[in-house]
């Protein structure tokens, strides 16, 4: 088994907004590990931009784009995060009160491995069988 992730932390300031395009999100259990497929009546938000200081979240999100926009307080340009199709969901972590967020770019959710053996798609949770010898890369970058 094989899945790829980047963990990017940034720091909170006021007025940050989160923009991404996703349809779905794994809710979790208090392990933090992915128990249902939802599609929250807040989903929509993302797309518009949520503030990041008013998310309380450790979820992983489907139907990603590989965009997102986070807008920075004052006259910054707005920071670009892009990933290609081998990060197919991004995860949200953005533990309320903390002075940062982490957008993380993955190839899987956590938990794939158990929940595919439990007949979950790889469309749902990720993931890939390696053959011997072969080869899984993928790209993310940040943009101003």
């Amino acid at each position: 088994p094989c899945g790829l992730g980047h963990h990017p932390y940034f720091p909170r300031g006021q007025g940050q907004r989160c923009r991404a395009r996703v349809n779905s999100m794994w809710e979790s259990d208090f392990e933090r590990l992915p128990t249902q497929l939802v599609i929250p009546p807040w989903i929509k938000d993302v797309a518009q931009g949520v503030d990041l200081n008013a998310l309380d979240l450790d979820h992983h999100f489907c139907g990603w784009d590989g965009r997102v926009v986070i807008s920075l307080t004052g006259a910054a340009p707005p920071l670009e995060l892009h990933a290609d199709a081998g990060f197919p969901f991004l995860n949200i972590y953005s533990p309320k009160d903390a002075d940062f967020y982490c957008l993380e770019p993955v190839s899987h959710i956590a938990d794939a491995l158990n929940l595919s053996q439990q007949g979950r798609s790889t469309i749902e949770v990720g993931g890939r069988i390696l053959a011997a010898g072969e080869v899984m890369e993928s790209v993310w970058n940040l943009r101003i």
